[in-house]
């Protein structure tokens, strides 16, 4: 089997968008490829059901559910569509892809501890810098004094599970009470595996696909 690309739109919205749509995403396999092995997914491009979701990151948002399915929900009618929909979609695809590679070697990133969650986005996010030389939208800027205290709190969670909440409030809407701004986790993510590659020349986020963090824990 093969990457298939498909373009939801029982609405119609998206019709004169279809072609660019689908184009933006071969290009993003066509980029992925080049670093990883990667075949048998589906990919979906879908309207947002809730556009409020993504409205701070370009209104587009991604998703992996499985190993054999990514699922890209655009806005169109963000202000942003027009301008950067093609660099979004693609960097959100390249980061999608990499957890499906990751899923299709067994790691199981979404039901495990909360390292494993924070290295494989983490991981992701790496990988859309080395393909592409930029971040996606949703790794913020962190002050220096935020990012050090975000990353010791994060290295201190390693042994717990990953729990929905702890997906809220790093990932998703931030936690004022544990002063967690919002998407910071991509970012402290990003930084331990930057920080990670650093210290171990000649590592990568395409070398590092099929690792699961147990085996690096220590390290980090």
């Amino acid at each position: 089997m093969s990457i298939q690309i498909y373009i939801l739109d029982a609405s119609g919205n998206l019709k004169s968008h279809k072609d660019q749509l689908r184009k933006y995403a071969r290009s993003a396999v066509r980029t992925v490829q080049r670093k990883i092995v990667l075949t048998d997914v589906d990919i979906v491009v879908r309207e947002s059901e809730r556009p409020e979701l993504f409205k701070d990151i370009d209104g587009i948002g991604g998703s992996c559910p499985s190993g054999y399915f990514v699922q890209i929900s655009i806005d169109i009618n963000h202000p942003s569509f027009h301008i950067s929909s093609r660099k979004t979609i693609e960097k959100t695809l390249i980061h999608e892809l990499h957890h499906a590679a990751r899923m299709q070697a067994g790691i199981l990133m979404n039901k495990g501890s909360f390292m494993e969650y924070m290295f494989s986005e983490g991981l992701a996010d790496y990988f859309v810098y080395e393909l592409t030389g930029d971040l996606g939208v949703w790794v913020i800027t962190l002050s220096t004094e935020d990012r050090i205290r975000l990353m010791k709190k994060a290295k201190r969670m390693s042994g717990e599970n990953m729990t929905d909440k702890a997906h809220r409030d790093w990932f998703v809407i931030g936690s004022e009470t544990q002063r967690i701004p919002q998407f910071a986790g991509y970012t402290v993510g990003f930084e331990i595996v930057k920080d990670f590659v650093i210290r171990n020349p000649g590592q990568s986020a395409a070398l590092l696909v099929k690792t699961p963090v147990e085996e690096i824990l220590p390290l980090l």
